[in-house]
């Protein structure tokens, strides 16, 4: 029952109160089925849960219809959800709507009685969604404006090269998480995570600087070791974190919140307490990494983040679809 229904326990003995709220819901639905009924009823099936355990709910009610059930769910996320939704109205039947015709404007419109004469109103109301949709945007636009009328030097080529610098391994990483999200996830510990691994770097080049076995280590071939370093720690603290998640079916938020404060208690002893920085042998060198340009633009904007989101959609999407 724990693999059917994907219930996230390290052991079947722990009481039902102990487990997470997506984990319980996921119990008490494989409790109701467990007699093996023709007609279910799921009212709100997926209220106060997070977004890996809706995921499993909604795969586990197609399942349910696949097997030839009837599935009747009461909940607002209808829309990809259901086969027919039927809108009820001041007590009353007041439509059914197909798959192929079921959108949200539509449901609005029947629960509503949206007639034509609030058409205007509803375009109105259409655009001022799509205005809060884009407000942060809006907001940067109107950062960018009053950066630019207050100092003349803040839409500068220069400037603005810069600022895309500095905030671009928060894109990539945001990238990254996107992956993690996406896959009903969650990652508390990523900053605590590249703080640890850039203080590794930091103190292992520092370390070859002075030499190995009396020999001077080539700069070049320590800021190759310090990346190679840090390609090789991320690698193995994701698979620790793989590994406790599928495995020891512990919730992601458990895992990444423990492991937060281990990387942030070993970055501490490692830096003594105070600070880790580059020797100033090594800072202009390694500073090509992140500074250096091609074609006037700094390194790190050719990664273009935004690159991967198609990827990252492309994941999502079969997941999208079936739930």
């Amino acid at each position: 029952m724990v693999k059917d229904f994907g219930i996230c326990t390290g052991n079947t003995a722990i009481r039902a109160r102990m487990l997470s709220g997506g984990n319980q819901q996921k119990l008490a639905l494989a409790k109701f089925l467990h007699p093996d009924p023709r007609v279910i009823v799921l009212d709100e099936p997926t209220r106060g849960v997070d977004v890996g355990a809706k995921r499993d709910i909604y795969f586990l009610i197609h399942r349910l219809a696949a097997e030839g059930r009837a599935v009747i769910v009461i909940s607002p996320e209808l829309i990809g959800l259901c086969y027919r939704v039927a809108v009820m109205r001041a007590g009353e039947l007041v439509t059914t709507l197909g798959m192929d015709l079921l959108t949200e404007k539509r449901l609005i419109a029947h629960a509503t009685a949206h007639t034509e004469d609030t058409a205007q109103e509803g375009r109105l109301t259409a655009f001022a969604r799509f205005l809060l949709d884009i407000r942060p945007l809006i907001g940067l636009i109107a950062l960018c404006i009053g950066g630019t009328l207050l100092n003349g030097d803040f839409a500068t080529f220069n400037n603005v090269m810069n600022v895309l610098t500095c905030t671009s391994f928060i894109g990539i990483i945001a990238v990254e998480m996107t992956f993690v999200i996406i896959s009903g996830g969650i990652d508390l510990s990523v900053d605590s995570m590249a703080a640890l691994i850039a203080g590794s770097m930091i103190d292992v080049m520092n370390a070859l600087l002075q030499g190995f076995h009396g020999h001077s280590v080539p700069l070049l071939l320590i800021i190759f070791i310090g990346i190679v370093l840090a390609l090789v720690l991320g690698a193995v603290f994701g698979f620790a974190h793989g590994i406790l998640v599928t495995k020891g079916r512990i919730e992601p938020f458990i895992v990444t919140l423990g492991t937060l404060g281990i990387f942030r208690a070993l970055l501490t002893w490692l830096a003594d307490g105070g600070a880790l920085t580059l020797d100033n042998s090594l800072v202009d060198l390694y500073g090509l990494v992140y500074y250096a340009s091609v074609l006037h633009v700094p390194v790190p904007i050719w990664r273009r983040p935004h690159r991967a989101m198609p990827i990252a959609t492309r994941f999502a999407g079969p997941s999208t679809m079936r739930a």
